[in-house]
């Protein structure tokens, strides 16, 4: 074992290291970001402003394990059982998921992606509880993944037609929520038919139908989440701005920063009253940022060439002060203006 551990280590220090190495001598300040930054600070202070509290992986785990949310107890205890026994494979396991669950948990930055190194082990356990689980045991657990996969389709289809809700939530019409209830509606269908397999005496495939409907779910949500409102129009102001880009155009993102603008349009934004975590970057490159609107008024006066996307507060506020704007994309969230 420590051999195997020496090799690993050697093996990512030969890998790592030259990669490492050649960042830091092209960003000499690359080395505190990552490891102090990134690991300790980031994990014993609230200085990216991530924190969520203790229980905040506790509604996630329960969701992002779906269908086999229902199976936890069952799976933990019987690994215990065997852990106490001298399992060593499922005292790891436990181990794994208590660590990282643990760990995560008690930082001060929580994002939901963390919980990520968990699955395996989870998976792992779940696997060998559903492989000796009566059948008729497996179709009770994936009936409550069926009636919560219909219900969410239902939900889905229903929102637009709550006027008031719809438009707050910015939802609209189009096809995003129809896809999205289609997909909930085919996980549903797809529970329910390892249901009928189960009860045939035939669990795997019954995990398997029950999988691919996750898979259908997941894979189908997050491509039409792509279309609702909100993210369609950032899609469209990227296209609308785009043409107006010439190799001299200047950026700015005023009081507000969605992260795809700059990296669709391959250019730097300057950022306006806005620091959030790109705050270690803008004390390397302070040019790179202005502290209010004033300040971006008599910048933006001097622009030869300019960008700017505004929030719809920082388009009224810069209208009274008659800076010169030529609109080129509007929307309740985000005003994309040229310099005139």
């Amino acid at each position: 074992m420590a051999l195997a551990s020496v090799v690993v280590l050697v093996a990512l220090v030969l890998l790592a290291g030259p990669w490492l190495y050649a960042v830091s001598v092209r960003n000499p300040e690359f080395l505190h970001f990552f490891f102090i930054r990134q690991q300790f600070q980031r994990f014993l202070t609230t200085v990216d402003d991530r924190y969520e509290g203790v229980w905040f992986f506790v509604p996630i785990l329960l969701l992002g394990f779906l269908p086999w949310t229902t199976l936890l107890p069952r799976i933990l205890k019987e690994a215990w059982g065997e852990a106490r026994a001298g399992t060593r494979v499922s005292l790891l396991l436990l181990l794994w998921i208590a660590f990282v669950f643990a760990f995560f948990s008690l930082s001060k930055s929580q994002l939901i992606p963390y919980l990520l190194p968990l699955l395996p082990a989870l998976a792992l356990l779940a696997g060998r509880t559903l492989s000796r689980m009566p059948a008729s045991s497996m179709s009770r657990h994936l009936w409550v993944a069926s009636g919560l996969w219909l219900a969410l389709a239902l939900a889905a289809m229903l929102l637009p037609h709550l006027a008031a809700l719809a438009t707050r939530l910015e939802i609209g019409s189009g096809p995003a929520l129809p896809g999205m209830a289609g997909s909930f509606l085919t996980a549903s269908v797809l529970c329910g038919f390892g249901i009928w397999l189960a009860r045939s005496a035939r669990p795997v495939p019954a995990a398997w139908s029950a999988a691919l409907g996750t898979l259908v779910l997941v894979g189908g949500s997050l491509s039409f989440a792509q279309q609702l409102p909100r993210m369609a129009r950032i899609n469209t102001v990227i296209d609308q701005v785009r043409p107006e880009l010439h190799p001299g155009t200047r950026l700015y993102c005023v009081n507000d920063y969605e992260q795809s603008i700059p990296f669709y349009l391959g250019r730097t934004c300057t950022l306006v009253g806005y620091r959030g975590e790109l705050d270690f970057g803008l004390q390397q490159e302070p040019q790179l940022w202005l502290a209010d609107l004033t300040q971006f008024a008599q910048s933006w006066a001097q622009e030869p060439d300019a960008v700017a996307f505004l929030t719809p507060a920082a388009f009224k506020k810069l209208a009274v002060l008659g800076t010169p704007m030529r609109v080129i994309y509007t929307a309740p969230s985000i005003i994309a203006v040229a310099k005139q």
